[in-house]
Order: C-alpha cells, then sequence, then structure tokens
C-alpha cells in the first residue's frame, strides 16, 4: 500500500504481533476486571504479572544496551 512516498506492508510477522498483542491485553483486561485489587493474586495475575515483567525487563536491557553502545 502506497501512502504518498511511503510504503505500508501488513505482512505474517505483522499479523502474528497484532494477535499477540491482543491475547494479552485480552488477559490483562479478564484478569484485573474481577477482583484485580486483591492483597494475594491467584495464578491468573501472577502470569499478567510475569509476562508484565518479562517484557519490561527486555525493554530496559535493550536501552541500556543501545545507550552503552552510544546510541547506534
Amino acid at each position: 500500500m502506497k501512502i504518498g512516498d511511503l510504503y505500508f506492508s501488513f505482512t505474517n510477522p505483522s499479523l502474528f504481533m497484532l494477535l499477540t498483542l491482543s491475547l494479552i491485553l485480552l488477559l490483562v483486561h479478564f484478569v484485573t476486571k474481577n477482583g484485580g485489587g486483591t492483597s494475594v493474586p491467584n495464578a491468573w495475575q501472577s502470569l499478567v504479572e510475569l509476562i508484565y515483567d518479562f517484557v519490561l525487563n527486555n525493554a530496559n536491557r535493550a536501552h541500556r544496551a543501545h545507550v552503552w553502545m552510544g546510541g547506534l
């Protein structure tokens, strides 16, 4: 698809990225919708927290590597 001078394409990785993001957002929504504020988390809440920590740690690690290499 061409818009002006820019070309956009929707590939298989783009599809799977959107599917994965949708599933994670649905999981977070349903886990936190009912009883999401309890002091002792259930198994689903622990799973959401593990996913969140995994993504956050990878993003921080990538950012530190980018800064350490001088922003290349």
